[in-house]
């Protein structure tokens, strides 16, 4: 149930080609993949005329009441709780909470501004940035070596951020709070085993021959050389199945791959 009217939430019926979801207090958006933005909830008859007309939209966010749609040419639409500075573009990136919003330029600098629409202070020399993060009384950035920025979104308030935090790759904010995803450098993926990898079976014999197992190195994606005709291996789990369809002998060579591209073959 949602909204002061106790309204069922129910995704509109044949709604497909989402890209993107964002959820308030009482109304939800839907990007599509051809540009357009579809609304179901509690919103005023005024805001969904604005859903309607939008067009060329490639981001939505919004918070409790207020929403953000970024148009393909840079320039920013807001409705709801919020309105959006005059002359805001170039924008790649928007996010919004509950004291303000902020846009990530093209440039890598970020402008923050109040559900006025009048611009706000951001901390000092704020360049680099390729991220942005929305909380209830904060903003973080993201920049391109990693590191955070933090700040309050009111003059009053304090922000701070662990300062051993690094190597950060996507960011999150809450009420109170702030979530980071770390890349961290963990070297290739080491084969558990090593034992000889080759077959001398007879044609049409069928199964699971091999299962490679690695660990260390994050997330993995297996492949090979020289497996036996009718036999793959799953790139995500490192199993080698299949139907033999000639009688041999072969020696395969496996690969395993992490996310940060460190390779390691036998």
């Amino acid at each position: 149930l949602q909204g002061a009217n106790w309204e069922s939430v129910t995704v509109p019926p044949g709604l497909g080609g989402v890209v993107a979801v964002a959820a308030g207090s009482y109304s939800n958006l839907a990007l599509k993949s051809d540009g357009t933005v579809v609304t179901w909830g509690v919103m005023y008859e005024a805001e969904r005329a604005i859903v309607a007309s939008l067009r060329d939209i490639v981001a939505i966010t919004m918070h409790e009441d207020a929403k953000l749609a970024l148009r393909r040419d840079g320039t920013v639409v807001a409705w709801g709780r919020y309105t959006a500075p005059l002359g805001l573009n170039r924008v790649v990136a928007v996010a919004t909470g509950a004291r303000g919003s902020l846009a990530l330029r093209s440039d890598g600098t970020v402008v923050a501004w109040d559900n006025l629409g009048q611009f706000t202070a951001v901390p000092a020399d704020l360049t680099d940035v390729v991220q942005i993060a929305e909380g209830n009384q904060h903003h973080f950035a993201v920049k391109s070596d990693g590191t955070v920025v933090g700040w309050a979104a009111s003059a009053s308030g304090s922000w701070q951020v662990p300062s051993d935090l690094t190597g950060v790759r996507d960011i999150a904010a809450g009420d109170d709070f702030g979530m980071a995803i770390v890349r961290h450098s963990v070297g290739a993926p080491v084969w558990k085993s090593r034992t000889s990898f080759s077959w001398v079976e007879w044609e049409g014999s069928s199964g699971v021959y091999y299962r490679a197992r690695v660990e260390g190195g994050g997330p993995v994606r297996f492949s090979a050389l020289g497996l036996p005709p009718g036999l793959s291996i799953d790139p995500d789990t490192g199993i080698v199945s299949g139907t033999l369809t000639e009688q041999g002998v072969w020696t395969a060579r496996l690969r395993a791959e992490n996310t940060r591209g460190e390779v390691s073959d036998w």
